[in-house]
């Protein structure tokens, strides 16, 4: 699951270095930076949570918290892009970048809240867990 993880969060990376020189091609330039700036910034959120996920205990919904981390920062950063592709004044202006937006923000709080409790919950009891 971490080779997804980094995987998945250097594509995203390369994918905001991409986007960055096309900002001026677009018919929305604030709206393209802030995807740009997006796919930046969720690559390195899962390159972070590769660096972590030793420390959760998921088990069972390891690979379900995952995809939906991974999943859901593409979705972020799509409806972004494509809002600005459109021209658009806001992503919540199309039906289908704001289904991107709300899809990708809910497997968001899905995954985080898995990752969360696994990090509470910890490795079989040894020093890896999180204790308050």
């Amino acid at each position: 699951m971490i080779k997804v993880l980094l995987l998945g969060g250097t594509i995203l990376m390369i994918l905001g270095f991409v986007q960055g020189f096309t900002l001026g091609l677009v018919p929305n330039y604030s709206l393209a930076l802030a995807a740009h700036v997006s796919a930046i910034q969720n690559g390195l959120i899962l390159l972070v949570l590769a660096g972590v996920w030793q420390f959760a205990n998921l088990q069972k919904l390891s690979t379900l918290t995952v995809w939906l981390c991974v999943i859901g920062l593409y979705e972020l950063w799509l409806g972004l892009f494509v809002a600005a592709g459109l021209g658009l004044s806001s992503p919540m202006d199309s039906p289908i970048t704001k289904l991107f937006q709300f899809s990708g923000s809910a497997a968001l709080l899905v995954g985080f809240v898995f990752l969360l409790f696994g990090f509470f919950k910890g490795k079989g009891g040894n020093d890896k867990s999180i204790t308050l």
